[in-house]
């Protein structure tokens, strides 16, 4: 995890530096997969400005806060992105929850792995006819078939079924 604190008509000194890296200890609790932290300080007349953008693999986290202690404005910009990390970790835990009730989870699965896939299914790469792929189709379960069109020199071509019972045909 990197962090880049920048300083805006604002000179960082060290003392405030510790203070960010030992509040920022705090994140890694909530997500592991942290890319890079960046704060920004900054002081416009009696106005402490402390923005916080942290970057993990998938996602963005923003806080801005403003007071007229440039600790606190820190602090509070910490604690606002330490209650995003707690929502985000909670939507998380929550769809890995409905996830396990359908049997679908595996136990070595975490919150910061690559999404999971229910099921993968193979179209066929034979060339057919629009009215071929309309019976493949209403075969399906799905509620587009891939084909290739054999019409138009095996082009590939996507049928869906409309909600008013028609077919619809995607040329790609």
């Amino acid at each position: 995890m990197q962090i880049t604190i920048t300083g805006r008509h604002f000179d960082v000194t060290e003392p405030i530096k510790k203070h960010i890296m030992e509040k920022s200890e705090r994140f890694s609790r909530y997500l592991k997969n942290i890319v890079n932290i960046h704060v920004i300080l900054t002081v416009e007349n009696v106005r402490h400005i402390a923005e916080i953008v942290m970057t993990a693999a998938d996602t963005k986290f923003l806080s801005k806060e403003e007071t007229m202690d440039m600790y606190a404005s820190v602090d509070n910009a910490v604690d606002k992105i330490e209650h995003q990390l707690k929502e985000y970790k909670e939507r998380h835990k929550s769809h890995r929850t409905k996830l396990k009730e359908e049997g679908l989870e595996s136990d070595d699965l975490r919150v910061d792995d690559a999404p999971v896939i229910v099921k993968d299914t193979r179209f066929l790469d034979k060339p057919m006819s629009p009215e071929e792929a309309i019976m493949e189709l209403e075969l399906e379960e799905f509620g587009f078939f891939v084909f290739k069109d054999m019409n138009e020199g095996d082009k590939v071509k996507i049928i869906y079924k409309k909600k008013d019972k028609s077919y619809g045909l995607i040329d790609t």
